[in-house]
């Protein structure tokens, strides 16, 4: 099976849980998130949502957008895609958001040096704001915040290790195979910091949270949910309103190179990274084979600041590549110059 073909099956495998239990809907027509009601940009960028209909409900100044990022490595363009669909998403739906860079729920999930997470923490800070991230209508921060901090104190008592077991990311086998993954414990203990990160502005006082995340990361949505049932069973009003709600945005997915499921800060050979020598990424992507066309196509779609009318156009060349496969490679190549300039952006940051 090709790396194309795995990467559709895993998108209609989560549209085809729109009628089951976890109530997935797909990018339809008339969806608003905030001001942003453009349903080809977030058609483009967002695979499904879960009850992203009820923002509908509230004022928007009700209404906060969260998603975070881990600084274990350099962006791979799968992150870089994520961040790029933060910002224009900002920019387009007018809402706050907050970005969280999990630098101490990374200290616990993963086997890294505190330094190596501090270095990547604070370039990645920088990094955002470089590519258009807006800090005055959103925050960037980490997890050394105060209020973060007690809040994941607080909710403790309403999720259980089984919670988490039950509830844990498909990767997740992986990462303790490759003997990158922490202990139990310190993975829940970043399931903690999350969860108060995604509720964190229900407990300030919004109405609605939209989380931005990866297929992979839907079990937060879960949680979050389950914790504000029990609190509204048990504390009613005590830490969120009546009637709060966690609603998701699940980011389409930049598959991996060489037939990997996904592309991976912890797979090497996967991943194109923002810190790799600019002739390695050329190389990445424009000496790929045939079997990786497909990869690249997507990483042009979602890893870039391209317009709608240049990625038709390189699909257009992608569909022709077996009769004329020079245009095809003149567009990797002028993709290759655009991701590294990105690249040149990582390098050059500093906070």
């Amino acid at each position: 099976m090709t790396t194309v073909a795995y990467q559709k099956s895993l998108e209609d495998r989560l549209l085809e849980q729109a009628a089951g239990p976890l109530g997935y809907r797909a990018i339809t027509d008339g969806l608003r998130i905030g001001a942003c009601g453009d349903a080809d940009f977030l058609r483009r960028r967002f695979l499904a949502h879960f009850d992203a209909g009820t923002l509908a409900d509230v004022p928007d100044d009700r209404v906060a957008v969260v998603t975070g990022f881990g600084p274990t490595n350099a962006p791979t363009l799968g992150t870089l895609s994520a961040m790029l669909a933060t910002c224009e998403l900002q920019r387009r739906s007018r809402l706050h958001t907050t970005i969280v860079v999990s630098d101490l729920g990374a200290w616990n999930s993963r086997n890294l040096r505190w330094q190596h997470l501090e270095e990547h923490r604070d370039r990645m800070l920088a990094f955002l704001e470089a590519i258009g991230f807006d800090t005055q209508r959103g925050v960037l921060r980490t997890h050394q915040d105060e209020a973060n901090l007690i809040l994941s104190g607080r909710i403790a008592r309403f999720l259980t290790e089984q919670d988490f077991l039950a509830n844990r990311e498909v990767l997740d086998d992986l990462y303790r195979d490759l003997g990158v993954r922490g202990p139990q414990l310190g993975v829940m203990v970043d399931g903690l910091y999350t969860i108060a990160d995604i509720v964190g502005p229900l407990a300030a006082g919004r109405e609605r949270v939209v989380m931005l995340a990866g297929i992979e990361e839907h079990y937060f949505t879960e949680l979050s949910r389950l914790l504000l049932a029990r609190c509204d069973e048990d504390i009613p009003g005590e830490l969120f309103a009546s009637g709060s709600r966690v609603a998701a945005l699940f980011l389409r997915v930049v598959p991996g190179l060489g037939g990997h499921d996904k592309m991976s800060k912890s797979i090497p050979a996967s991943a194109v990274r923002l810190s790799e020598p600019a002739a390695d990424i050329r190389c990445k992507i424009v000496d790929t084979g045939a079997t990786d066309d497909g990869v690249v196509l997507r990483m042009m779609e979602l890893a870039s600041t391209w317009e709608p009318g240049q990625l038709a156009e390189v699909r257009h060349r992608f569909d022709a590549r077996t009769r004329d496969r020079r245009p095809w490679l003149a567009a990797k190549r002028e993709y290759a110059e655009h991701v590294i300039g990105f690249a040149e952006t990582w390098g050059d940051v500093t906070r």
